[in-house]
C-alpha cells in the first residue's frame, strides 16, 4: 500500500509525488522480488553449455524501478523505513534459493 505523506508545503523537485509516497513493505517486497531479485535468480540458472549467462543483465528501466524502489524504503521516516526487514527478506531469498538448487 502507497500512503501519501501529510504536508502544506508543494515540492518544487521534478520527481512529483513520487517523493510524498510511502511505500508498504508488502508492496515494495513483492515489487523488488518481481523486478529484481526473481529475474537474478532466473538468469543465473539458464546458463548455455559452456557456463556462461545467457542473459548479462536485466533492462535498464526494469533495474532503474527497483533500486528506486529499495531506496525510498529505506530512507523513509520511522516507522516505515524498512532497511533492516529488506535486508532480512533478500537474506531469506538468498538463502531459500542456495538451498533449493544447490544442496
Amino acid at each position: 500500500m502507497i500512503k501519501k505523506k501529510k504536508g502544506n508545503k508543494k515540492s518544487k523537485s521534478t520527481k512529483g509525488d513520487a517523493e510524498n509516497q510511502t511505500i508498504s513493505l508488502k508492496d515494495g517486497w513483492d515489487r523488488i522480488y518481481k523486478l529484481g531479485v526473481q529475474p537474478f535468480f532466473d538468469r543465473v540458472e539458464n546458463v548455455d553449455d559452456e557456463g556462461k549467462l545467457e542473459q548479462t543483465s536485466i533492462p535498464q528501466q526494469q533495474y532503474i524501478a527497483t533500486y528506486d524502489t529499495i531506496f525510498t524504503m529505506c530512507i523513509q521516516r520511522e516507522p516505515y523505513n524498512y532497511s533492516s526487514p529488506l535486508y532480512q527478506k533478500h537474506s531469506e531469498a538468498l538463502t531459500k534459493q542456495y538451498k533449493e538448487k544447490f544442496i
